[in-house]
């Protein structure tokens, strides 16, 4: 794993992400790492989001179904087995 230095971070910005930490109950480097994560996960699902409002798949077959007991059933199996 790589580290990662940040330089010129402006003191009360530390100081608030050290209180986040102690709250989140982490260390100030995990709590870091977390909120970096965070914000490529939240960046891939904004563009996740964005690509998937316009997918229409209403040609598309339907993969899942229900049988006579209410029960969800993979119908794309059903259709291998035909």
């Amino acid at each position: 794993m790589t580290a990662l230095t940040i330089r010129d971070v402006p003191e009360e910005t530390i100081e608030q992400l050290k209180i986040r930490a102690v709250v989140a109950k982490k260390s100030l480097q995990a709590y870091a790492l977390d909120v970096l994560q965070r914000q490529l996960w939240e960046e891939r699902a904004h563009e996740d989001m964005t690509r998937l409002r316009t997918e229409d798949l209403s040609g598309e077959p339907d993969a899942w179904g229900y049988d006579e007991g209410g029960q969800p059933v993979d119908l794309r199996s059903r259709r291998d087995s035909r």
